[in-house]
């Protein structure tokens, strides 16, 4: 039997599944024994959440809000928002590896999937459940059913899609960036222009908005207060010595993790 027939027998849904289960229980209970207290990230969701705000200082609410429903349902535990966290990171690894099963088949979809579980995001740090955990995942599925979407998934998918970028706004704002090259992408390509002239993309564009629309008026009426702190974070004193010490933390980390 060749390479290729093993390849064909192997159960790869079976086998992606029982990896997100091993891992997620596994990253979950490193975080449960690894933190005597809970880190500063989950800290400050677990201070906004109880308040139930449209947005908050730094950043939208979508965060804070999932923290304190998961310490509510538990009744305080810690436990529900280290597994809540590894929870979004699975559903980013099922996008990535869906995608990948359309487009190269089961197999090859596990090597991105694998290559995702070797960066520090996805593991160690996967529990300090913050936005940016929550940006990875609709981030993520918004890639998936935007190619669903335009590869003839019909209007569902676009629903799907825009519901993804208004929980990914609502995350955080760095999913404008997404939205800005698929937008580029719709209209550079020959199927994202006949794709513009369905309702499909419009519709799924005001699901996006709807979604993220009690954010946005609470932004009007609260002087933009989370890009004025964006500014405070990047203004002029932040120094190239500065951005050269994260890219260096960034590569320790990652040289710590290999």
């Amino acid at each position: 039997m060749s390479g290729a027939d093993v390849g064909r027998t192997i159960p790869w849904n079976r086998v992606f599944w029982c990896w997100i289960a091993v891992r997620t229980i596994v990253w979950t209970a490193a975080a449960t024994f690894r933190f005597v207290n809970a880190p500063v990230d989950v800290l400050e969701m677990l201070a906004w959440g109880p308040h139930w705000q449209a947005g908050y200082y730094k950043h939208p609410p979508l965060p804070a809000w999932c923290a304190e429903w998961a310490v509510e349902i538990t009744r305080g535990s810690l436990v529900s928002v280290y597994l809540l966290s590894n929870l979004f990171l699975a559903g980013a690894l099922w996008a990535v590896w869906s995608t990948g099963c359309a487009l190269i088949g089961p197999g090859k979809a596990m090597i991105p999937v694998l290559i995702l579980e070797t960066t520090c995001f996805f593991t160690y740090q996967g529990a300090e459940f913050n936005h940016n955990i929550t940006l990875t995942c609709f981030w993520a599925l918004a890639i998936h059913c935007a190619w669903r979407a335009c590869s003839g998934g019909g209007l569902l998918a676009w629903v799907a899609y825009g519901c993804c970028l208004g929980l990914g706004l609502l995350s955080k704002y760095n999913m404008v960036l997404l939205i800005g090259w698929q937008g580029l992408a719709l209209l550079a390509t020959s199927s994202g222009r006949r794709a513009l002239l369905t309702p499909g993309p419009w519709i799924g564009g005001a699901v996006g908005l709807a979604i993220f629309w009690p954010h946005l008026a609470w932004l009007m009426n609260n002087d933009w207060v989370t890009l004025q702190y964006l500014g405070s974070r990047g203004g002029a004193r932040t120094t190239m010595a500065a951005y050269a010490l994260g890219i260096i933390g960034l590569i320790g980390e990652q040289a710590w993790m290999a």
